[in-house]
């Protein structure tokens, strides 16, 4: 936690909250939701990167639910 907290990650909306503080929250009893839904109808772009990145998206999904002591996915 503390590597991405000294790297500066952020959040992409836009906003520039620092992923740290969201990987902060403990969810025992809660959900990550991951969503891949495009911003435009027409567009395709993150569905070939979550094809072609898929294990890459898992391990990272696997580390959240470390850090956060997640129980589920959705």
């Amino acid at each position: 936690m503390e590597l991405i907290k000294e790297a500066g990650v952020v959040g992409a909306g836009g906003v520039g909250f620092p992923t740290h503080i969201k990987l902060g929250t403990k969810l025992k009893d809660g959900y990550v939701v991951i969503n891949t839904a495009e911003c435009e109808p027409l567009l395709n772009h993150n569905m070939e990167k979550i094809i072609k990145d898929t294990n890459l998206i898992v391990r990272g999904l696997k580390y959240v639910m470390e850090i956060t002591e997640l129980g589920k996915v959705m």
